[in-house]
């Protein structure tokens, strides 16, 4: 084997730090990696570094795994249990659709702390440079979008949560290398720029919540700078304390007041937080499964009938509903661990341990931690913020270099195969419907089959193959697709529906009144599935029963939260269900 020069590895090294001092940048901007498209590209990019990163160990350039290793001997049963309840949430969970693609993400979870933990004292000040850049940036081009549309892909960093959690985690970095910059008077001006530009940003998000974690913020500031001792420390630390909190007990409070107006009535984070525990308690060990709150909140909704969300608005609950007390508790323990490493070592790293504090209390009310990319960051910060590992003494010895870099080879390549799978499976599902949308049933069919080898845990898939089925007149087989789909995604009402529907034209009356039951419970403001229901309990006879069912599809269709749409068809639609309501009279009872 041809051994590299010292060199030529140091420009493997500096591409691989390179593009992930890139990738830090922009990751808030790939619409804070929701969408399928931006995790892939970041599993991809991490799969590459992974690749790399074998290469070099295989070489014999270890140096800055050692310290990763080092760390991992204190932190790793920690991350084993994480990372393996994660799996294991996953592969137990009744939404897998939602499930399997976010524990992906717990790879790059883990290694953007490992980056973070495992670099150098120079890499370190890089990396927080390119976070509070990443703030900047994000917070920039999501003012900019905002004014004239000028940068569309940013339209999401809009939403003022995201907005004040990110400015929140990178504006005490900012504020730090404004301080502190050794760059000269012009590095220092960019960065009270940059501050500037944060600050815009939150005070635009509108967020009392937000400004109160900022008042916080500049409290433990003090505390920092000033010791924990002292009178003078006191006279600011307790009154700039009782503001942040009551600033930000006044936004809990009023958005309570406001949102009935805002949503005529629509539930609001007591009825998200209790739906959350109700999702917790009935699966206490491993939760529903990672990133599967949205998916399943119908089965667990505390107001009966409220709209779904997809968040909880608090991570503490959040976690606690998707990963269970394994997942989640393991995950507390880590950020809990490593706020305290931080608070130790804050002589070099204050701005990160003001971001990291603030951005936690932020999130036990918005919904930060709920996307991917926020997520990332918090851990690449909590990794910069712990204590640089030293080098062990003894390098890796050849046969462990080899088995090392072997098995990351092999985990970078599964990663990249899986990730790049779910993104193939949401590719043919679109062209599907492209095809469908254009009455080509041939075409969109074989997208359809080519889709599910590609992800055999995608209800849309089976739904659409279902629907073209029917379409040629294959009963069988579209009851088996729909079943499936309904097993896949048990909380969908539109699934139930379409399930109820296919059981009607099979003659299955009991198993359509079932399924037209369950779409009620799970989404009660769709009318249509209450007058299916009340015409089916008429047929037999059933006349109260009906009544209820005419009385929820009547208080569906005047509900204010769906108000959008035809006026004049919802009024016929509620004239329709009144007059079916006063003929149940002249149905005779069986």
């Amino acid at each position: 084997m041809t051994v590299r020069s010292p060199r030529s590895m140091t420009r493997y090294a500096s591409l691989a730090h390179g593009v992930l001092l890139s990738l830090v940048l922009v990751l808030p901007l790939m619409r804070a990696a929701w969408d399928q498209w931006a995790q892939t590209s970041v599993h991809l990019v991490w799969s590459f570094l992974i690749l790399l990163g074998s290469l070099l160990i295989l070489l014999g350039r270890s140096g800055d795994f050692q310290r990763v290793d080092s760390a991992f001997q204190k932190w790793g049963p920690l991350w084993a249990v994480f990372l393996g309840a994660g799996l294991l949430s996953a592969l137990r969970s009744g939404f897998p659709h939602s499930a399997l693609p976010s524990v992906l993400n717990d790879a790059p979870l883990f290694a953007f702390w490992a980056v973070g933990i495992g670099s150098s004292s120079h890499r370190r000040g890089l990396y927080a440079r390119a976070l509070a850049g990443a703030g900047i940036l994000a917070v920039l081009s999501a003012l900019l979008g905002g004014v004239g549309a000028v940068v569309p892909w940013a339209g999401l960093l809009l939403n003022t949560n995201i907005l004040a959690a990110l400015t929140l985690l990178t504006g005490p970095l900012a504020v730090q290398w404004w301080l502190r910059s050794e760059e000269g008077g012009r590095a220092r001006w960019l960065w009270a720029m940059g501050f500037g530009a944060l600050l815009t940003g939150l005070l635009l998000s509108r967020s009392l919540v937000g400004y109160g974690t900022a008042f916080l913020q500049a409290a433990l500031a003090l505390g920092l700078f000033r010791g924990r001792g002292g009178k003078a420390f006191r006279r600011i630390f307790w009154p700039l304390a009782a503001a942040g909190l009551l600033v930000a007990l006044a936004g809990l409070f009023f958005a309570r007041a406001d949102w009935p107006k805002l949503f005529h009535g629509d539930a609001d984070r007591w009825t998200w937080w209790w739906t959350a525990l109700r999702a917790f308690s009935s699966h206490p060990w491993l939760g529903v499964g990672p990133g599967a709150f949205a998916e399943a909140y119908p089965a667990f909704r505390a107001a009966p009938w409220g709209l779904n969300s997809l968040y909880a608005h608090n991570f503490v609950l959040e976690f606690l509903a998707e990963r269970g007390l394994l997942g989640a508790g393991a995950l507390f323990l880590l950020m809990g661990t490593f706020l305290v490493r931080a608070r130790r070592t804050v002589s070099g790293g204050a701005g990160l341990f003001l971001g990291l504090t603030g951005f936690c209390v932020y999130n036990l009310f918005h919904i930060g931690f709920s996307f991917p990319a926020l997520l990332w960051l918090f851990f690449l910060a909590a990794g910069l913020a712990g204590p640089e590992e030293d080098l062990p003494a003894v390098s890796l010895s050849g046969t462990r270099r080899r088995a090392l870099a072997l098995s990351a080879a092999a985990l970078g390549i599964l990663l990249a195969g899986s990730s790049a799978a779910l993104f193939r499976s949401e590719q043919f599902l679109g062209f599907a419907r492209a095809a469908v949308q254009e009455e080509q049933w041939g075409p969109a069919r074989e997208w359809v089959d080519r889709g599910l080898r590609w992800n055999r845990w995608n209800p849309e898939l089976f739904e659409l193959r279902a629907a073209l089925r029917l379409k040629s007149q294959d009963w069988e087989g579209a009851s088996a697709d729909l079943a499936r789909a309904v097993a896949l995604a048990s909380a969908s009402a539109g699934l139930r529906v379409e399930s109820a529907e296919l059981a009607l034209e099979g003659g299955d009356a009991d198993r359509a009144l079932r399924e037209y039951e369950t779409a009620t419970r799970l989404l009660p403001l769709k009318a249509s599935s209450w007058e299916r229901r009340g015409d089916l309990l008429a047929g037999r006879g059933q006349k109260e029963e009906a009544r209820r069912s005419y009385a929820g599809a009547l208080r569906a269709l005047s509900d204010p939260r769906v108000l959008a749409g035809d006026p004049t068809r919802r009024a016929a639609a509620a004239r329709r269900v009144e007059e079916k309501a006063k003929r149940l009279n002249d149905v005779p009872k069986n």
